[in-house]
């Protein structure tokens, strides 16, 4: 089978997750629709529709590269093409013109439901993500609750696959010295180790509002990772506003082994991350619990699936926005030696999160819809 993949980011990232490393995990949405491929036997090709020059980079393991113009030729020589959101709905619509009795695009999607208060963007990307997945291949989701959702709406039309998007367990649950982390961190290292403090890291759909309020309010002690710039800046100037140096700490862009490190070492992950309409969240909580740290997350689409593949205690799930019980949660937590929590956690990561358990499996279910 020759399959195409939207290779996003920096093309080294995607050479990466073919070898083992003890710097840096292999990350999860290039191993899991690449190298697993590969090592099935399968021929994978690469396109970056914002990069004209794509083309003329290392292919290294992909068959070939494809820049953005090259997208008619990508379609006539690979069999399937992996394509996410709106992406994937323009292929659809290519494919449809130009070869209207093969369809080729299997449309993976962040979303399939509609949140409760959604405007008309929401409700517009959800008629176009539903009108496009009855044009797909096959349409991938990432949760089990998304996809019966999908199943029920497509009558079984178009098959739906469910794309558990698993982490590189072995690389969190690897023990962190002093010596993986940052300068930044370790500056700060005595201070914040002299009491148990949370962590919440990543940007999309984070409750940033809820973090200070736990700090200043409640009285609990955070590290807050985030990627962007501006999220950054708005906490450092929070600090400052409300004096609030010693409680509330902000490492920004961190590297993996400090990342792990930050982890391994919190009484938990704060999870105040909006789940209610899609898997937000999902890759730190497994992070998290691959580091052997257990979660406090508020209720949603993320928690719901963590249950469902049997994180058991090791998440403890509040009302969404229920700052008070989410308080409650995390003292629990943080006034608790939980070793065997700890361990139940990385167990659970390693037995149902893995990306090579995860990514094994969907590359099986790829193939029985592919006939390969």
């Amino acid at each position: 089978m020759r399959l195409l993949v939207e290779a996003s980011g920096r093309i080294e990232d995607w050479q990466r997750s073919f070898a083992v490393s003890a710097d840096r995990p292999r990350l999860p949405l290039p191993y899991s629709t690449s190298a697993a491929f590969c090592a099935r036997g399968h021929e994978v090709s690469a396109i970056n529709f914002s990069d004209d020059s794509y083309p003329a980079l290392d292919a290294g393991h992909f068959r070939r590269l494809y820049g953005s113009r090259e997208w008619k030729k990508a379609l006539l020589e690979n069999d399937l093409m992996l394509l996410w959101a709106a992406t994937g709905i323009r292929a659809i619509v290519s494919n449809t013109v130009r070869l209207p009795f093969h369809r080729k695009v299997m449309f993976a999607s962040y979303v399939w439901g509609v949140p409760q208060d959604a405007g008309w963007r929401h409700l517009r990307l959800a008629v176009t993500t539903r009108l496009a997945a009855r044009l797909a291949r096959a349409v991938v989701l990432m949760t089990d609750e998304q996809a019966r959702g999908a199943d029920r709406s497509l009558e079984g039309r178009v098959p739906v696959l469910r794309f558990t998007w698993g982490i590189d367990a072995a690389f969190y649950w690897r023990a962190a010295a002093e010596s993986d982390v940052s300068l930044d961190v370790l500056r700060e290292l005595n201070d914040l180790s002299r009491e148990p403090y949370f962590i919440l890291a990543g940007d999309q759909l984070r409750l940033d509002d809820d973090a200070l309020e736990l700090v200043e309010k409640h009285n609990l002690r955070l590290v807050r990772v985030p990627q962007e710039r501006h999220t950054a800046d708005w906490y450092r100037r929070k600090i400052r506003e409300r004096k609030l140096e010693g409680r509330l700490f902000v490492f920004e862009r961190v590297g993996y082994p400090t990342l792990r490190f930050l982890f391994q070492r919190a009484a938990a992950y704060m999870g105040l991350v909006d789940s209610t309409w899609q898997p937000a969240g999902w890759t730190v909580l497994c992070e998290s619990l691959a580091s052997g740290t257990p979660a406090v997350v508020y209720e949603g689409i993320t928690t719901r699936e963590i249950r469902r593949l049997g994180a058991g205690d090791c998440v403890s799930v509040v009302p969404h926005r229920d700052v008070a019980a989410m308080a409650h949660a995390c003292k629990r937590f943080g006034d608790v030696e939980g070793t065997m929590l700890r361990t139940n956690a990385a167990d659970f990561s390693a037995n149902a999160l893995d990306l090579q358990r995860t990514a094994s499996a969907f590359v099986e279910s790829v193939e029985r819809i592919a006939g390969a």
